[in-house]
């Protein structure tokens, strides 16, 4: 590879990051709808927990 190039990856790979970012983004924006909807809140750390919340 020459150099000052960027290796992307095969396209599969942009692909399937592609699908978990919109995946993620729908997601969020189903918790802000729901929480419109219900007049309650956005709490992030509910919406998202971490690693070690999601295990305990």
């Amino acid at each position: 590879m020459p150099a000052g190039t960027i290796h992307l990856g095969t396209g599969l790979d942009l692909a399937a990051a592609a699908l978990t970012s919109w995946h993620c983004f729908n997601r969020m924006i189903g918790q802000l709808y729901h929480c419109l909807q219900h007049r309650k809140l956005f709490d992030e750390d509910t919406a998202f927990p971490t690693a070690l919340v999601a295990a305990a």
